[in-house]
């Protein structure tokens, strides 16, 4: 929702002191705002200041302490002589609102209300492409802690997302903060070989590996509570992780470790 009331707020006037700048101060002060006017060549303080007026006219390279198109409030723009060199001054600032001169008591609030909008909007928009950004750079943390887990306890892509998902929410941390736990910390225990000790099912063959017409079992329910319990460890940052034992206890008969 856009900002309509401005009584309260501080307004920079960067204009000479002629009829044209003593018409805006008036008409903010109106609005109910406080006004503080000074000569396009003297230096600007933003700090406590909501909003800037400038004079394109009088406008030079310096006039702002700010990088170009970075404005930390809404500028609006007073237009005078619209020439192609001053207009395209004007845009590399990129105002927010703009009001031609001379200066009238009407459209003065409705540049105020468009210029915060503009300004607030152009903020959420840089929130919204630094998180894409972020996200962007997770998805490959997020991989490589997937291609550890599954390399590492012989799970597929689905039961390693599984994995990573629930130490999310157990931990309260995101799944990018998890995989960079798991990618970042030491090397987790391998469980390959007790993996290739476990008991054959009835449909397995002689050979431990899948034929061309056999399908690769997924991993036992104790195996994946075993690597969760793993993950668990592993992402608190207590110390060594426990290695799994799950696959041991399978095959020598002896109960599976509970899962804290």
């Amino acid at each position: 929702m856009s900002r309509m009331n401005f009584r309260g707020l501080h307004a920079l006037v960067l204009h000479r002191a002629d009829r044209d700048g003593r018409t805006l101060c008036e008409q903010l002060q109106r609005l109910g705002l406080s006004t503080q006017l000074l000569a396009p060549d003297a230096v600007i303080d933003p700090a406590g200041a909501q909003v800037c007026f400038f004079d394109v006219e009088a406008g030079h390279d310096g006039l702002f302490p700010w990088p170009r198109g970075a404005a930390p409030i809404p500028i609006v723009a007073l237009i005078g002589s619209e020439t192609r060199a001053r207009l395209e001054w004007m845009l590399s600032h990129e105002p927010h609102a703009c009001i031609t001169k001379p200066i009238r008591s009407s459209g003065v609030y409705s540049a105020l209300v468009i210029a915060d909008h503009a300004f607030a909007r152009g903020r959420r928009l840089e929130k919204d492409l630094a998180d894409l950004n972020d996200r962007v750079r997770s998805r490959r943390l997020v991989f490589d802690a997937l291609l550890r887990l599954m390399t590492t306890f012989g799970v597929d892509e689905a039961a390693g997302y599984r994995m990573l998902r629930t130490a999310s929410q157990q931990r309260r941390l995101s799944i990018e903060q998890v995989s960079a736990l798991v990618v970042g910390g030491e090397a987790p225990p391998s469980i390959d070989n007790r993996l290739a000790a476990r008991p054959p099912r009835p449909c397995d063959s002689s050979s431990s590996e899948p034929g061309p017409d056999r399908v690769r079992e997924p991993a036992s329910p104790t195996i994946h509570k075993e690597c969760i319990q793993w993950l668990f460890t592993h992402t608190r940052g207590t110390g060594e992780p426990n290695p799994p034992s799950a696959c041991a206890a399978s095959a020598g008969g002896g109960p599976a470790s509970p899962i804290n």
